[in-house]
């Protein structure tokens, strides 16, 4: 949904700041962000398997994922795309 990225980047900023957020911060963390969608409560739940006291079904929900690395895994730069051909017609 339309909502996701902002909800991905509140738990991002959540964990850089606090490091082992409480689930009560993770809930907190969520105040600004409107969500309309269904995937609200799966997000809240997935940032929540971060918090120090998470509960169970949280914690098996974060299982579900492998950890990923992002300093290590940075992208290669992509070569620039070939220029498009126009045409003109007369």
């Amino acid at each position: 949904g339309y909502c996701t990225p902002g909800m991905v980047m509140n738990a991002y900023a959540l964990l850089k700041e606090n490091g082992k957020p409480t689930a009560q911060q993770c809930m907190e963390s969520y105040d600004g962000n409107i969500c309309r969608c269904t995937g609200y409560r799966n997000l809240v739940n997935v940032s929540e398997s971060f918090a120090k006291d998470a509960s169970p079904e949280c914690l098996e929900l974060g299982s579900k994922f492998t950890a990923f690395d992002a300093d290590s895994e940075k992208l290669t730069q992509l070569p620039a795309p070939e220029r498009p051909i126009s045409k003109v017609f007369s």
